[in-house]
């Protein structure tokens, strides 16, 4: 019995990754979203900085519309 039900859970874990595995490779999508805060346009719609940007907005010496390109 429990080697019956440890095959069955090994072959459901393998048809499910080989699935996920085809949408990854034959998937619409090709690019991945902008995870950098710097260089993400919605981001910057909302006046969301990186943390350097932020820290030099209140020094007072950036504008509020300069991002930082360094940020990663």
């Amino acid at each position: 019995m429990f080697w019956t039900i440890f095959i069955l859970s090994i072959a459901v874990l393998a048809a499910g990754l080989l699935l996920m595995s085809i949408q990854v490779l034959l998937g619409k999508r090709k690019d991945f979203p902008d995870y950098r805060i710097g260089h993400n346009p919605e981001l910057r719609k909302r006046n969301i900085y990186c943390a350097k940007t932020e820290q030099r907005i209140i020094d007072g010496l950036s504008s509020e519309g300069d991002s930082c390109s360094s940020c990663i």
